[in-house]
């Protein structure tokens, strides 16, 4: 994010609700996690994933403040 900030939706079955690797997604840029359903319940899974990619596109993403500090040294 701080050399090429875009947005990202984060898709993985690590991502799950109140998860570390979903907070430390969010925490380093992520525009929002999906978790990755198991294979039964892939039906209606990513109903609301083009919804979440739609809206990170239309989100204005920039860079954290430190990108923008010029470099000391």
């Amino acid at each position: 994010m701080r050399l090429h900030p875009m947005p990202v939706v984060m898709v993985s079955t690590l991502t799950q609700e109140g998860a570390e690797a979903t907070l430390q997604a969010l925490e380093l840029g992520a525009f929002d996690c999906v978790a990755k359903p198991a294979a039964s319940e892939m039906a209606h899974a990513f109903d609301d994933l083009a919804d979440k990619v739609k809206a990170a596109a239309a989100s204005r993403v920039r860079a954290p403040s430190i990108a923008r500090q010029p470099r000391r040294g």
